[in-house]
């Protein structure tokens, strides 16, 4: 049995194409990490102006949502949130 690969394929058998793939995968992950440390940086400074109790409320809110990523083995998103707890419970320590 004879199979053909539909040309919409892109065929990695040629070390250049492979490579300016793994280019264009490496230009995207930098720009998501610069745009997730945006994101980040931002998120901090609005912690300086909550209260105490919401600051304790979201850490609830997102254990719960980490603990729920992990359960369903998401666990990209689950350090995403370990990570901002971190964050959270480092800004009530300034509180």
């Amino acid at each position: 049995v004879k199979m053909s690969i539909p040309s919409n394929i892109i065929s990695f058998s040629e070390p250049s194409l492979l490579l300016e793939s793994n280019q264009r995968a490496l230009v995207i992950s930098e720009n998501h990490l610069q745009y997730n440390t945006a994101i980040k940086e931002a998120a901090e400074q609005d912690l300086q102006y909550l209260p105490k109790s919401e600051i304790e409320k979201r850490i609830r809110e997102k254990r719960k949502q980490m603990e729920a990523a992990a359960k369903s083995l998401d666990f990209i998103i689950a350090a995403q949130l370990r990570d901002e707890i971190t964050v959270l419970k480092q800004q009530l320590k300034t509180k």
